[in-house]
């Protein structure tokens, strides 16, 4: 989970997985090319991961460059944008913990952050976006699975129930 100018810093992250002696027997090694995680003994375990976290990554991204894009819109430039879009975002990060509690956990009733209300704020986004010009590739498949679980009857479940309908593919 790093480019290689990375590797041997504290922020290469490293993930293994497979035989726990052999990640035992040679862990003394791998922390000098930077913080090693085991995650099991399945040696499917880091490819999973790997991909998880591109997952996130690329989904994090491309929301940012949409949003840049979408306030280039009026001569907002990047660099203006990134540190109220960092502040924002790294809330948002903050949160995981707490998003993750409720998903593994199922408690998934919102009075706050429902997908409702979040149905109509990607809704404005969308418009917004094609108002000013812009392609709607990012949000729009978003707004998909959150139109299908509100018009599914799960507009009082929390944003967090996305997580069951992203598991249930489209037809």
């Amino acid at each position: 989970m790093a480019v290689p100018p990375l590797i041997k810093g504290p922020e290469a992250m490293l993930l293994y997985s497979g035989s726990p002696a052999a990640f035992k027997a040679h862990q003394s090694t791998l922390k000098h090319l930077g913080a090693s995680t085991y995650l099991g003994a399945d040696f499917g375990l880091a490819a999973l991961y790997d991909l998880a976290l591109l997952g996130a990554m690329w989904s994090a991204l491309t929301g940012f460059y949409h949003a840049v894009a979408l306030a280039g819109t009026e001569k907002i430039g990047a660099v203006a944008f990134a540190p109220i879009a960092a502040q924002w975002l790294n809330g948002m990060v903050a949160s995981l913990p707490e998003e993750a509690r409720e998903i593994d956990e199922g408690q998934d009733r919102s009075r706050v952050s429902t997908l409702a209300v979040n149905a109509a704020a990607i809704g404005h986004l969308v418009d917004a976006s094609r108002a000013r010009g812009i392609a709607v590739d990012v949000p729009g498949p978003i707004k998909a699975r959150i139109d299908r679980g509100v018009a599914g009857g799960d507009g009082s479940l929390s944003l967090a129930s996305l997580v069951e309908l992203i598991r249930q593919p489209s037809s």
